[in-house]
């Protein structure tokens, strides 16, 4: 199978990939020619192999923090409830015991989608508290870092929900 990606090098002598499909450039962020390779042959496989990305990333973050893929929604609704003023705590409770957000208490958040935050915002109960809170509890949750966000320099991974 023909490579989709291609490494370049540019002034400075950053290596970038180069899709040979949308012929998009992108930096690999290195100057240093083996780890470029390696970065270059994992996008490669990314795209050879789409059904292996998930379990890949999941390996590679549980290398990194073990509680990472052991983590649940409940846990962050737990930490979120702690957090803040006395007076909203009740209030943080009540509603993540309501009905749109029970099908995310037992939930991994490493195996959390679109579509199971979308289920909570479609719930027949759902309403504009509802919305302030689940956007508030996935910016928690990047925010201590228990969920993958964007790179510090904003390049790349997810976004904010909401």
């Amino acid at each position: 199978m023909k490579e989709r990606f291609k490494m370049f090098k540019r002034g400075g002598g950053i290596y970038y990939a180069r899709d040979t499909v949308t012929l998009g450039k992108q930096s690999l962020g290195t100057t240093d020619r083996v780890q470029a390779a390696r970065l270059l042959a994992a996008k490669n496989q990314a795209v050879e192999q789409p059904s292996l990305n998930k379990g890949m990333a999941k390996v590679y973050l549980s290398a990194a923090s073990p509680e990472f893929a052991s983590r649940t929604w409940s846990d962050v609704m737990e930490k979120y409830v702690t957090s803040g003023a006395e007076s909203s705590k009740a209030r943080k409770e009540r509603a993540f015991r309501s009905r749109p957000y029970v099908a995310l208490h037992k939930l991994k958040l490493i195996d959390t989608s679109a579509e199971h935050l979308f289920a909570v915002l479609e719930h027949q109960k759902a309403g504009n508290s509802t919305h302030h809170y689940l956007r508030r509890l996935h910016n928690f949750a990047l925010h201590l870092g228990w969920q993958p966000g964007p790179s510090s320099a904003g390049r790349s991974g997810w976004r904010r929900f909401g």
